[in-house]
């Protein structure tokens, strides 16, 4: 045998070792398995939005939760707004709960308010929850989503001459092209203040108005969505700490 000979034998030798210590030369390979990927972590993110819900016989809710976890839900019957509730959730694991107060309108009395739930896939297009009123026994509520809310308002949409009535006050309210506030009522109060599109929810309008009357002022912080057309708004507010709270439905 050449020395040629015996160099190629060597390293055919050498290379059928490797190969059978890694696994190969023989077409076999190791078994790897991807590790599972985890499921998202609901957030609040996952119910802000629009919600509506159909109560009994002509009873209905309609709610607008925020990014922040503020919650707002206004109550009909028969087509009359009956009541108001504003609360704050916070979330504990996959479930939220909040606690909050209820506004009867016009003119009643605050109770106790909370929502609890379990938080849903992204996207989900319902929403189911326990909603307790007072000492009420608690309620199950079921909301559908609308995706009114991922139409961004413009800023120009509020501009113009708005009336409506506020309480026992028919008010008139006129917003400059940046949402800056001035008005009056027919009972002689003043208005200032402003309503602007919400930075993180862009089809909702954040509210801070200032009421002047005979020498008192009180403020009113809320939140407004325009309708379809644009041509009339719903305003939820509550006062300073939460002791009144209620809505008002301005038109153009």
């Amino acid at each position: 045998m050449t020395k040629t000979t015996l160099v190629k034998a060597s390293t055919i030798a050498l290379l059928s070792t490797v190969l059978a210590a890694c696994g190969g030369g023989g077409g076999g390979s190791a078994d790897v398995t991807a590790p599972a990927t985890p499921a998202p972590t609901p957030t609040l993110s996952n119910i802000q939005g629009f919600w509506n819900a159909t109560l009994s016989g002509t009873s209905s809710a309609s709610a607008v939760i925020l990014p922040n976890g503020q919650a707002w839900v206004v109550y009909e019957a028969a087509g009359a707004i009956t009541a108001l509730a504003q609360a704050s959730l916070s979330v504990n694991g996959t479930t939220y709960s909040s606690s909050g107060k209820y506004y009867s309108l016009p003119g009643g009395g605050a109770q106790g308010y909370s929502l609890s739930g379990t938080l849903p896939v992204a996207g989900s297009g319902s929403l189911s929850n326990s909603v307790r009123i007072g000492s009420d026994a608690a309620t199950a509520m079921t909301w559908t989503y609308s995706k009114a809310y991922e139409t961004a308002l413009s800023q120009s949409s509020v501009q113009g001459r708005w009336s409506g009535t506020l309480g026992a006050n028919s008010v008139s309210w006129d917003f400059d092209a940046a949402g800056k506030l001035t008005g009056t009522s027919t009972t002689g109060c003043t208005y200032s203040g402003s309503l602007t599109v919400n930075a993180a929810a862009v089809a909702v309008l954040d509210a801070a108005i200032t009421e002047a009357c005979a020498g008192a002022s009180q403020s009113l912080t809320g939140i407004a969505r325009l309708s379809a057309d644009k041509g009339s708004m719903s305003l939820a507010y509550i006062t300073a700490a939460g002791a009144q709270g209620g809505v008002i439905v301005l038109g153009k």
